[in-house]
């Protein structure tokens, strides 16, 4: 990425504040190592350590500022999306928050519920997946992020080893059967549509189970 395109990005705010920073101190680490300098061989080694130390600290926070913007950039496109996929977003994504108690972030938060409204789960349906994943992504050994993940990419591909590998169990007879019967469609197969439908039910209802036999 260009200087121009960083200085234009998202959070480029935090990089201007460093390279002001810089502009600033450099000239005065400098004229402190050379004053030091002049004073002897006694102060010559400290004279050194200044200037490479003030330099370090500059060129550290150069880093941070640039990967603050980067981060930045990268967040921009799913806030956007996640504002235009969720109702009340900045209400939701809090209540996404407290379901999985703060150990996901809100990246992570809104890139997973991108993910799941665009495959069509409700959101009414996400804050208890989301708890769900917490609590079993906690027993598994695994991240919230990653049962989320394994958990709507497993609904996608309506994988059941995918699902299984963390401990949630879905039979797709029964998945058919359940939903046949709560949508009264008798006398005929279930279209590919209801099948995925049926198919994303049940592995919710079996995620919260889980997590309800886990220690809800």
């Amino acid at each position: 990425m260009a200087i121009s395109s960083l200085l234009n990005s998202p959070g480029s705010s935090v990089i201007n504040i460093v390279l002001k920073a810089t502009d600033s101190y450099s000239p005065a680490i400098n004229e402190l190592s050379k004053s030091l300098s002049k004073l002897g061989k006694d102060f010559s080694s400290t004279s050194s350590l200044i200037k490479k130390t003030g330099f370090a600290i500059i060129g550290g926070l150069t880093s941070l500022a640039t990967a603050s913007v980067y981060t930045a950039a990268k967040l921009e496109p799913i806030k956007r999306g996640f504002q235009d996929l969720a109702k009340n977003s900045n209400v939701f994504l809090k209540e996404l928050e407290k379901s999985t108690q703060g150990t996901v972030t809100q990246f992570d938060l809104m890139q997973a519920a991108n993910n799941a409204l665009l495959l069509g789960i409700k959101q009414d349906k996400l804050p208890g997946m989301f708890k769900a994943a917490a609590i079993i992504g906690q027993a598994a050994g695994r991240t919230t992020t990653e049962a989320l993940n394994d958990i709507t990419l497993g609904i996608a591909r309506q994988s059941r080893l995918i699902l299984d590998n963390i401990g949630i169990i879905v039979k797709a007879d029964v998945a058919y059967e359940k939903f046949a019967k709560a949508n009264k469609i008798v006398g005929r197969e279930l279209t590919e549509t209801e099948k995925k439908l049926a198919f994303q039910a049940e592995a919710l209802f079996q995620a919260e189970q889980k997590a309800k036999a886990l220690g809800d």
